[in-house]
């Protein structure tokens, strides 16, 4: 009798566990789309410093290879209710504009992440990044000089690791990620770190 009852107890809890896995699964949607915006920070500095000066202080500022706004539009498709795949394309710039002219390092962005569900709605991703069109871009334009000049950089691939929340059922989506890549120039010998860490929150459907 006490075998019996022990198996039965054993079997309803089984089947509890069961259920509530998948209710668990059912409410995590096949495919997400996010589309996020963030900033980035990283990478060796690009081109001249500029000085700006406010009253009795001035500060420098200067672009980087890791920076430092940017748009992407992923797809997740969730192949099973733990794990699945994770595709993004974008758009990467860090921009210093003044009255004179302005300089900028721009790249098209791709990246493909296989991720885990650390819990229902963290997401952790590691895989690789493509940037290509990368151009650094230099238009000065003053009473004194007047000059333009951009240099442009091979395709790089990089390797990007991801962590990121997104509540089941909601709007919202935030994550951090970071990527290792090394920008190389076409005409030249000279390469820069492109390596950022990023910040980034968004809408997911």
């Amino acid at each position: 009798m006490k075998t019996i009852m022990f198996t039965l107890l054993l079997t309803s809890l089984l089947s509890i566990q069961a259920e509530a896995a998948r209710k668990h699964t059912s409410r995590i949607p096949a495919h997400e789309i996010d589309l996020v915006f963030g900033l980035s920070n990283g990478g060796d500095s690009l081109g001249e410093s500029v000085t700006v000066v406010s009253g009795s202080e001035s500060t420098d500022y200067s672009i980087s290879a890791g920076g430092r706004y940017f748009g992407m539009l992923y797809w997740n498709n969730n192949l099973q209710h733990n794990w699945g795949l994770r595709l993004g394309l974008g758009y990467h710039q860090d921009l210093l504009s003044a009255t004179n002219g302005e300089i900028s390092f721009s790249r098209n962005k791709l990246e493909i992440q296989p991720y885990v569900r650390l819990a229902q709605n963290f997401k952790f991703g590691l895989g690789i990044s493509y940037d290509n069109n990368v151009v650094y871009k230099e238009n000065y334009n003053d009473d004194v000089v007047e000059a333009e000049e951009s240099i442009e950089f091979e395709d790089a691939l990089g390797i990007i690791t991801d962590i990121n929340y997104t509540p089941v059922g909601k709007l919202l989506t935030l994550g951090i990620k970071y990527q290792v890549v090394e920008y190389k120039a076409k005409d030249t010998s000279e390469s820069v770190n492109g390596n950022n860490t990023a910040f980034y929150i968004g809408f997911s459907f």
